[in-house]
């Protein structure tokens, strides 16, 4: 059970953390051979039976990679950390891999009572220890594991206790016996609670007891200091940059039985997971604990799930909240928090307290904030290309990739070497440090292998965050050097990247947008609830859109492809996308999102949009008038879609608009469609969205929803702006399912329209 303390009783707060830096596993144990595959495998941290951190999990590798920093709160220098290799399961109990050993003792040791520091900090490092262990399983050994670990000392703090019984971290740590303490290898994957005392022992106790006493160190690990522990207001807590949030999980009026889920930042998994209540009236009294690195830009998750460990998730209702402003409530004492489904219904209420422990760390630039985040990218045009056709020309077109994975292929411009583009899209950046972002020129052949011309790297790292750059990238090439350039304008915005795990792989989401820095940050994007500046739905639960997944998926059918990315047959019209205008935008930027439902404070109005009231305005003319036109949709593809036990489809879209119903053909069995079919509709004044569901296809029964999306058609089309945009690539999340939808639309306005009038008039 992860994170689980159980029981508020004398808490005994954390000495510090153990900062860990799991870089990689080599040959491990293999328990997919017999099926064909291999092992799917993360590691978890482990101490008194309780889980306290997990990494990513590595899909279908023995050799992973995983080069992730955790960060797990330790009681005593007397505690074992057990990392343990695990083999990730869908549907069913994941599979030990084998485990290593790590003593806190070897991190960290008391601070010498001579030290004025230790008062503050009873408790110092060692140093970084780089560690490569061999992989302990059954009575051998399989495999390495290569990681880094480092104590970092935490504040003694006053206050940090609940009334209540006392609990497992306690029992382990709060005894002077020798024999108690130690620790067996985890065998299960949740902790087996002793049975609840109404004992009110701990009612009265004096905050910080279990480290008072005459300053030398004791036979639990523990340092006895004469002090009680600083006290700091409310303010100064809130004003400290990294800790422990420790959730005192008091009670709750649920709409459906289940467990709560305590999930911070990435959401990946849970650093909390109470006992499956009995009643929809549970009173839990259970305590856990959950490091944040960045209070400032923080987020708090709670989840309801009706299924207990090891059984597929089935979330009930959910409430997403930035750290800080749910850290200001539940300071106070215990707090109603509220949980709905994306529907508003299921409401659920917990009551929650929480108290804070400071542990000052300096982040990497890896872990940093500013390293994850939302990038807009406009491909703008290019110059000097290299001419690989008989005539001195080249039929250009781009593909962006991003760690290897293809992101958006630009249309392909005929017998030119000044190719204009202005094609833009986005994409969510797990990490800018050491991201491999390449734009790679194609010369397109009507019969025959399309060939490369030249590439050109794009150096995340260097962005400015929030700041919109233009760049001049030139071209290079093993066979023409370096030759011609590409020019583009790149915009960054920090934000928590979701991520959650299907099937054996994982899926990456961009969460909530920083368009502020500063102590208070200024959020955008649906899902996020309070705080200051807070722009959005507000919608407690749901799930944050901005700058969600890859927008602009690479698109066209693989029947063309010749290693470098799907190909249209014949060149498409030349696109009239126009970059957005960021006068005024050095701090605040539009956020990527398809659905904007409140303008953003302090952002310019974009002509030609109204997105009061939930709705879209059909641009206008000159003299007013609305503009008619023909809408082409073209369906390009989808990615990780897959039906409720996340196994591969045969999906077809269905489209609707205005009255108009049209689909795709279905494809064979897939996560990652791809159609390229096209489709127009008639479009006016009271045309505002297009509505677009991706089925699964039954040959016996009835063909299966499995997820659905509006896209508000101008907020990404604006004709008659003074920048005109008629044409855009949109990617959309799908609700009601998972994965995205790619789409291209193209406006062209009627000759006979309005349009046509006003020019005459004019």
């Amino acid at each position: 059970m992860e994170g689980s303390l159980h029981g508020a009783a004398k808490y005994v707060p954390p000495i510090g953390v153990v900062r860990v830096l799991m870089k990689k596993a080599v040959d491990i144990k293999n328990v997919e051979g017999g099926l064909g595959g291999k092992s799917d495998p993360y590691v978890r941290v482990m101490i008194n039976n309780t889980i306290m951190t997990r990494t990513e999990v590595i899909n279908n590798n023995l050799n992973p990679v995983w080069d992730q920093y955790m960060y797990i709160p330790v009681h005593s220098l007397r505690e074992t950390l057990y990392f343990e290799c695990m083999d990730y399961q869908h549907l069913t109990k994941d599979r030990p891999l084998g485990h290593v050993e790590l003593d806190v003792a070897k991190l960290a040791e008391v601070v010498p009572p001579e030290d004025p520091v230790s008062e503050k900090y009873p408790y110092q490092s060692l140093g970084v220890k780089d560690m490569k262990e061999l992989i302990k399983v059954d009575n051998g050994t399989k495999g390495e594991l290569y990681f880094s670990a480092e104590f970092v000392p935490a504040l003694h703090l006053a206050g940090v206790s609940f009334g209540g019984q006392k609990n497992a971290i306690e029992a382990a740590v709060g005894t002077d016996h020798d024999d108690e303490g130690d620790q067996d290898v985890p065998k299960d994957l949740t902790y087996e609670t002793g049975k609840k005392t109404n004992g009110a022992a701990g009612a009265g106790a004096v905050d910080g007891a279990a480290l008072e006493a005459p300053k030398e160190a004791n036979g639990n690990g523990h340092a006895k200091v004469a002090h009680d522990g600083f006290k700091m207001t409310k303010d100064q807590i809130l004003a400290s940059p990294s800790g422990v949030i420790v959730f005192d999980i008091v009670s709750g009026h649920i709409a459906k039985k289940g467990r709560l889920e305590i999930l911070m930042d990435d959401g990946y998994w849970p650093v909390f997971t109470t006992e499956k209540a009995r009643t929809t009236s549970p009173k839990w009294d259970m305590v856990g604990e959950g490091f944040i690195k960045e209070l400032d830009f923080g987020r708090v998750w709670l989840r309801l799930n009706a299924n207990g460990e090891g059984e597929k998730e089935d979330i009930i209702a959910e409430f997403k909240q930035d750290a800080k402003p749910f850290l200001a409530k539940a300071l106070d004492g215990p707090t109603p928090f509220v949980l709905t489904d994306v529907d508003e219904e299921n409401q659920s209420t917990v009551i929650i307290a929480a108290k804070f422990v400071p542990v000052p760390i300096t982040l990497s630039d890896q872990e940093s904030m500013s390293n994850q985040g939302n990038l807009r990218v406009e491909i703008i045009d290019g110059g000097e290309i290299h001419g690989a056709d008989r005539s001195g020309t080249s039929d250009p077109y781009v593909v962006a990739s991003l760690n290897g994975e293809k992101l958006h292929k630009t249309e392909v411009k005929k017998k030119t070497l000044t190719p204009v583009w202005n094609e833009q899209f986005e994409c969510t950046v797990p990490s800018r440090v050491g991201a491999d972002m390449m734009l790679e020129v194609f010369d397109w052949d009507r019969v025959g292998n399309n060939q490369s011309i030249g590439k050109a790297k794009v150096d995340l790292a260097a962005l400015v965050p929030l700041v919109g750059t233009e760049q001049t990238l030139p071209l290079h090439s093993s066979k023409h050097g370096q030759k011609g350039f590409v020019r583009v304008h790149l915009m960054f915005t920090p934000g928590i990247v979701a991520k959650s795990r299907k099937n054996t792989s994982t899926f990456s989401t961009a969460g909530r947008a920083v368009t502020q820095v500063g102590s208070a940050p200024l959020l955008v994007g649906k899902g996020v609830v309070g705080g200051v500046g807070a722009a959005g739905k507000g919608v407690a639960g749901g799930v944050s859109s901005v700058g969600k997944g890859v927008k602009g998926i690479f698109g066209g059918k693989k029947s063309s492809d010749v290693g470098d990315g799907a190909v249209p047959p014949t060149p498409a019209t030349a696109s009239t996308i126009s970059p957005p205008n960021t006068a005024g935008l050095s701090s605040i930027q539009e956020p990527p999102s398809t659905q904007i439902v409140e303008p953003i404070p302090g952002a310019p109005a974009v002509p030609g949009y109204s997105v009061a009231n939930n709705s879209q305005t059909f641009p206008s003319t000159s003299n007013g008038g609305s503009l008619e036109g023909t809408l082409r949709v073209i369906v390009q593809n989808a990615k990780d879609v897959a039906d409720s036990d996340g196994d591969q489809v045969r999906p077809y879209v269905v489209l609707t608009m205005g009255g108009k119903e049209v689909k795709t053909k279905h494809v064979g069995k897939t996560n990652n469609p791809e159609w390229d079919e096209s489709f127009t509709f008639a479009v006016g004044p009271e045309t505002k969205s297009l509505h677009l569901e991706v089925m699964d296809h039954h040959t016996i029964g009835k063909d299966k929803c499995i997820g659905q999306t509006d896209i508000s058609i101008w907020e990404k089309l604006n004709p008659t702006g003074s920048e005109p945009v008629s044409a855009a690539v949109v990617s959309s999340e799908l609700r009601n399912g998972v994965g995205q939808l790619a789409v291209r639309l193209e406006f062209e306005s009627s000759p006979g329209g309005l349009a046509a009038r006003a020019a005459s008039i004019g």
